[in-house]
């Protein structure tokens, strides 16, 4: 004979409460009698009651479930990211779905059937419209954003983790870029430099905006004029960095210090300067940005910006579990009526609420290719030309 699989309807019908009470035993909240919540879990014990995920959040609008929306799972930097939100998470009684996707053009619809399956209560989404794979592009439109701020718009959860395009209205963590370029050069000119140049990431990343104004606000706070000579754009890969370099070396005037804005490209200065046989950090000094594993393996070990990953996954977690948490989602019962402008008079036009930016604090991390450098010391035997 085929049993029917018990029903939470059912537990709250022999427990003689609502499904609302029952909704919030299985999802641990605190404002349950003892003595009821005693009653309900015996009676699920009794009847060998497995709740349902996507049944045990209706009646207060919750699944206690929160999903996070990645790339790629092969990106070195999504580990710390995940853990950081998993540091915060195991502290709560929500649970964690993780969505990965093959490539960018998959993923509205998988945002799609994410939120038509109404599993989740919100989404942390980590660099949403980035490239998954080599040889994807950038959507330039950024769609993957659209769709998630249409959602956000009707009153979905959403957290975009990113530093690739600014997001207007969704609550965006990302890593402090601008103050990180900023102590990057600072720490280069009280070292003596004077001509510094920078590497720059591909135009239409946020990132390579921000590090880029940094390097100029940095020369600008030392009162050192800013020379189109000595910046140069490339695509955030080794070869693009050593191309960059070997261009900034045959400079009439080459640079004495190089920042470029990432680890990758600043391995890639490391190979143009063996090729023109010049010592970092004698001839030129060199800092990067990331503090990818393999920098403090090269030779010499790479000066670099760490980048707080595993702070930005905990933000990204507590950002997102504060909008779940949020009192008019909690009045409401709903996971879709978080409003996103404050209610305003009738007849007068609704006051939209600050948009959340939090830029997370970077780290500089001294190694050996900055050296110790005195003002007045000159390079030693340049490759590139005369000072």
């Amino acid at each position: 004979m085929m049993t029917t699989k018990m029903t939470i309807r059912e537990v709250a019908r022999l427990a003689g409460v609502s499904i609302a009470t029952v909704s919030r035993v299985l999802n641990d909240k605190p404002d349950v009698e003892a003595a009821t919540r005693e009653r309900i879990l015996r009676i699920m014990d009794e009847q060998r009651f497995v709740p349902s995920v996507a049944g045990a959040g209706l009646a207060g609008g919750r699944t206690g479930l929160m999903g996070v929306l990645v790339p790629s799972l092969t990106w070195a930097i999504m580990s710390p990211i995940l853990s950081g939100i998993a540091d915060v998470i195991e502290q709560t009684s929500h649970e964690l779905v993780l969505y990965g996707h093959s490539r960018k053009r998959e993923r509205n619809e998988i945002i799609r059937r994410i939120v038509d399956a109404k599993l989740i209560d919100g989404l942390d989404a980590i660099y949403p419209d980035a490239a998954a794979f080599a040889g994807d592009a950038m959507d330039g439109e950024r769609w993957v954003s659209l769709h998630l701020s249409q959602l956000y718009e009707r009153g979905f959860p959403v957290v975009v983790v990113d530093d690739q395009g600014a997001h207007d209205d969704m609550p965006w963590i990302t890593p402090d870029n601008q103050q990180g370029a900023l102590e990057a050069v600072q720490h280069l000119i009280a070292l003596g430099h004077r001509r510094i140049a920078h590497i720059s990431g591909p135009e239409p990343y946020l990132c390579s905006c921000d590090r880029l104004e940094g390097y100029r606000a940095a020369l600008r706070e030392a009162h050192l004029a800013l020379d189109p000579d000595l910046e140069v754009a490339a695509d955030f890969t080794s070869s693009g960095g050593q191309a960059a370099a070997m261009h900034l070396f045959a400079l009439s005037s080459p640079p004495t210090a190089i920042f470029a804005a990432n680890d990758d490209m600043a391995y890639g200065v490391l190979a143009a300067a063996e090729q023109r046989g010049l010592s970092v950090p004698g001839d030129v000094a060199l800092v990067g940005f990331d503090d990818a594993a393999p920098s403090a393996h090269t030779h010499p070990p790479l000066t670099t910006i760490r980048q707080p990953f595993f702070d930005v996954g905990r933000q990204a977690a507590k950002t997102l579990l504060a909008l779940i948490e949020a009192p008019s989602a909690r009045a409401s019962g709903s996971r879709w009526s978080q409003p996103s402008a404050l209610r305003a008079p009738s007849g007068a036009a609704p006051v939209r609420a600050a948009p959340v930016r939090i830029r997370v604090p970077v780290q500089l991390i001294e190694r050996q290719t900055t050296g110790h450098r005195e003002s007045n010391r000159a390079p030693s035997g340049r490759g590139g030309g005369a000072m």
